[in-house]
C-alpha cells in the first residue's frame, strides 16, 4: 500500500462525484509531466489525500491503477485539461472534520520528500496534481484523520444532526422514529466492529477507518434485533472487499480462509483490489451461524441482498 497527495482545487467536485482521479498524459507540448506520469504508479488499495482550499477535504482508496482515459465530459464543460489522459477509480470519502495543513504543517513537513513535495518551502500547496507521500507523513496524515473520527463512531453530534434532519421530514412521526433507530443502531454496531477489529479492515488489516464499512454478515432486513447489533454479524471492510462479499462474488469459510465465487471475475476482483489470497485475520464460533448463512443465501447467488 502507497500514500498519494492529489492536489485538486480546480477538479475536486467532478472526481469525488464521478469516483476517479484523471490527469493528462501530455502538457500542450507533447511532454509528460512528473506530477501527472505518477498516475501510472497508482495500484489498488493505495490511499489518497485530496487537498483542498489548503485543507485534506477526503480520503480514498484507489480502485484500480490507472488506465487510458479520454478527458471527462464534466472536464471540457469546466475548461480543464484536454486529451488523453490517465484515469484512477477511487472510492471518496469526504471528512467530517477536514484537516488544515497549515495547522499540522510543522510536524508534517520534515515528513515529506525534499524532490516533488507537494508543498511549497513556504508550505502552500505545489502546482501540480499528484505526488507521492512516504509512508510515515502517510501514516501521519492517517492518525490525524483518525483523530477526528474517534467521536464520530458511535452515537454523537453526527447522528444527533442526522436526527435532527430526519425529524423535519414530511412522514408519520412512526416512520421518522423508526429511521432515527436505525441510524443510531447502525451507529452502535459500527462502534461494536471498529472495538473487535481494533479500526482495521478484518482481510486486510488496513487502519483507513474513514473508509472501512461495517458490513452486517446476514443482512439487516434478514436479522432480529438482536442479530442486528451483534458485532460478530458483522465485518469491518474495506470498500473493495466490502462490495465483493454483499455482492456474494466472496465469502468465508469457517477458519477465515475466503471464498471465491464461480460467478466473479478473479481479474476484475484483482483490479478493484481485492486480496484474493487473504484470510479473515480472525474467527469466533459466534461468527460460524453468520457465515453459513452468508455461504447458504448469499454466496455466488448474484442477487440484491446487501444490508
Amino acid at each position: 500500500m502507497a500514500f498519494w497527495w492529489v492536489s485538486q482545487n480546480k477538479t475536486y467536485r467532478h472526481e469525488r462525484d464521478g469516483g476517479y482521479l484523471w490527469a493528462p498524459q501530455l502538457n500542450k507540448n507533447g511532454r509528460p509531466e512528473h506530477h501527472w506520469t505518477a498516475m501510472t504508479h497508482v495500484q489498488p488499495g493505495d490511499v489518497i489525500f485530496s487537498f483542498v482550499d489548503k485543507q485534506i477535504q477526503a480520503i480514498s482508496l484507489a480502485g484500480t491503477a490507472a488506465y487510458g482515459a479520454s478527458q471527462p465530459a464534466e472536464f471540457r464543460a469546466a475548461g480543464v485539461w484536454k486529451g488523453l489522459g490517465w484515469r484512477v477509480d477511487a472510492s471518496y470519502q469526504e471528512l467530517s472534520h477536514p484537516i488544515s495543513i497549515p495547522a499540522v504543517a510543522d510536524q508534517l513537513e520534515p515528513l515529506l520528500p525534499s524532490e516533488y513535495s507537494p508543498l511549497t518551502v513556504n508550505r502552500t500547496g505545489v502546482q501540480g496534481y499528484l505526488f507521492s507521500v512516504p509512508p510515515e507523513a502517510g501514516e501521519f496524515l492517517l492518525d490525524r484523520v483518525n483523530e477526528k473520527l474517534t467521536e464520530l463512531v458511535g452515537v454523537t453530534a453526527a447522528d444527533h444532526d442526522i436526527s435532527q434532519a430526519i425529524t423535519s421530514l414530511d412522514i408519520s412521526e412512526t416512520e421518522k422514529q423508526a429511521i432515527i433507530q436505525s441510524r443510531v443502531g447502525q451507529g452502535k454496531f459500527r462502534k461494536k466492529l471498529v472495538d473487535y477489529w481494533r479500526g482495521t479492515c478484518a482481510v486486510t488489516g488496513v487502519a483507513l477507518l474513514p473508509l472501512l464499512r461495517a458490513s452486517h454478515i446476514r443482512p439487516w432486513r434478514h436479522s432480529n434485533n438482536v442479530e442486528r447489533l451483534d458485532p460478530f454479524n458483522g465485518l469491518l471492510l474495506s470498500p473493495s472487499h466490502d462490495a465483493a462479499f454483499d455482492s456474494g462474488l466472496i465469502s468465508f469459510a469457517n477458519d477465515g480462509s475466503m471464498l471465491i465465487s464461480s460467478t466473479a471475475s478473479v481479474e476484475q476482483l484483482l483490479r478493484i483490489g481485492v486480496d484474493l489470497s487473504a484470510p479473515l485475520r480472525q474467527t469466533d464460533p459466534a461468527h460460524f451461524p453468520y457465515l453459513e448463512y452468508h455461504r447458504a443465501y448469499i454466496f455466488g447467488k448474484r442477487r440484491d441482498v446487501s444490508d
